[in-house]
């Protein structure tokens, strides 16, 4: 998962797919949002494929506008739910 904060300009959501599609990742999800008030972008995308986060927030941190712009990924967790019917501990 890739989230960043930074100025908006047009042209953005182009710049980070074009990052990511240049990394050979694909695109599970992506969501976007302007805060009109202060002029700033946020962007939660969720890839996959080779892992090159180190390259990826390197050319993201060159493409991309703002001096408080913050750009960092997050290792979805693996949860697993178990459920029973019983009235008894899962041992």
């Amino acid at each position: 998962v890739l989230l960043i904060r930074t100025h908006d300009r047009p042209g953005l959501i182009h710049t980070v797919t074009g990052a990511l599609l240049a990394e050979k990742a694909n695109i599970l999800a992506n969501h976007e949002f302007v805060d009109p008030i202060e002029g700033m972008f946020f962007m939660r995308t969720e890839f996959s494929g080779p892992n090159q986060k180190q390259s990826l927030l390197s050319t993201l941190g060159n493409l991309l506008p703002g001096s408080h712009m913050e750009l960092r990924t997050l290792e979805r967790p693996k949860i697993v739910i178990f459920a029973t019917k019983e009235g008894h501990c899962l041992g």
